[in-house]
């Protein structure tokens, strides 16, 4: 239902890593278990309760975006991986009083009662069963499995903090992976064979891209070997074309994105807009209140979707409209620029040419920036 009415457009999408391979059960990768992670997310959690809070979803979609949350922070817990403060806070390390174990606390009772109803037939009856499933039941046992060792580690060994990210096995499953794929189809070695597919490993990850028994020298021609440097290094004549010629066009094409613009694609690119925001912060001007106050608005937007995606409430950055209408407007330029000529070999120095031109910079402060 969620995938039907966040169609964006050109890729900018509330959740733009949501697709079809999550969510129809007939595309789905069983074995991806990345896939699963980016359902059971903060980001489509936020997502559907900004949608159901704006009459876009039904109301009792709400429960959903409750239940994806549950297991966003499930995720997290078990894949910590630093011992500093994260604005998520299940991702940093388990320590004495950390928040996992009040976490741990509160899941369990609610991991315990889920379960799933089957229909068996039995005498030509259906009967009705509610059954807990084995990764519902993993998950409580691995619950109660960390709770015990860190008691055990910290009493007995004085283990200050663990990391949990530590006790996965996608290294050993990646390595078994690599040995299983040596010789083409290697799926049950015995010792000898899992030896000498390791040795062989170790060879073919530390040899050079040109064999030194190849039957020709290598000849360090860059152009065949890399694509990105044959295009970066391509001959620019875009001086000799003239871009203002299509301006109408793409005044055209500019117009039908705005009209088809809604509430999803707009907070979207609200969102876009405030992370372009954090990052410039944080690369360019670092220091200078001026140009945050210039690009944020004075207050925060509570029915934005920033607003309710950001986990600590104060992350995130919203935008003032001068800003977010700049961004919009050099959103509608690439946009259109690449849809009324996406062949273009001129297609980079268009989109400066018409960025420069459309769109009004003065609300940047740019006393403290320095151009490169």
């Amino acid at each position: 239902m969620f995938l039907d009415i966040d169609v964006g457009d050109d890729e900018i999408r509330l959740v733009n890593k949501l697709t079809e391979n999550h969510i129809i059960k007939d595309k789905i990768k069983k074995m991806k278990v990345k896939l699963a992670a980016q359902v059971f997310s903060q980001r489509v959690s936020s997502a559907i309760r900004f949608s159901a809070r704006h009459g876009i979803l039904p109301a009792e979609c709400e429960g959903t975006a409750d239940f994806l949350l549950i297991f966003d922070r499930l995720f997290d817990s078990f894949n910590g991986h630093s011992y500093k403060d994260d604005s998520k806070i299940y991702k940093g390390c388990i320590k004495k009083n950390s928040p996992h174990f009040q976490l741990w606390d509160d899941l369990l009772p609610i991991l315990e009662s889920i379960k799933f109803e089957s229909i068996k037939i039995s005498k030509g009856v259906n009967q009705v069963k509610y059954e807990s499933i084995p990764s519902i039941k993993n998950w409580i046992s691995n619950i109660k499995t960390f709770i015990e060792m860190w008691e055990y580690l910290s009493i007995n060994h004085q283990i200050n903090n663990i990391v949990a990210r530590n006790f996965n096995q996608d290294p050993l499953e990646n390595f078994f992976g690599a040995i299983r794929s040596n010789g083409v189809r290697n799926i049950n070695p015995n010792c000898n064979q899992f030896i000498n597919s390791f040795k062989t490993l170790i060879v073919n990850n530390y040899n050079s891209p040109h064999s030194a028994g190849a039957n020709c020298e290598e000849d360090f021609n860059t152009v065949m070997q890399s694509l990105s440097h044959l295009i970066i290094n391509n001959y620019d004549d875009s001086h000799t074309v003239d871009f203002a010629c299509n301006i109408d066009s793409l005044l055209n094409v500019m117009s039908e994105i705005k009209n088809n613009d809604s509430l999803l694609h707009v907070e979207s690119k609200k969102y876009v807009t405030g992370y372009v925001i954090k990052k410039s912060k944080s690369k360019i001007f670092k220091k200078c209140s001026n140009c945050l106050n210039n690009l944020c608005r004075s207050g925060i937007d509570f029915d934005s979707f920033n607003y309710e995606i950001d986990y600590t409430k104060k992350s995130l950055f919203h935008p003032s409209d001068e800003f977010i209408n700049l961004m919009n407007n050099i959103y509608y330029v690439i946009v259109a620029c690449l849809r009324d000529n996406p062949t273009s070999k001129f297609i980079k120095n268009q989109i400066k040419f018409f960025i420069d031109s459309a769109c009004d910079f003065s609300i940047i402060h740019m006393r403290n920036i320095e151009l490169i």
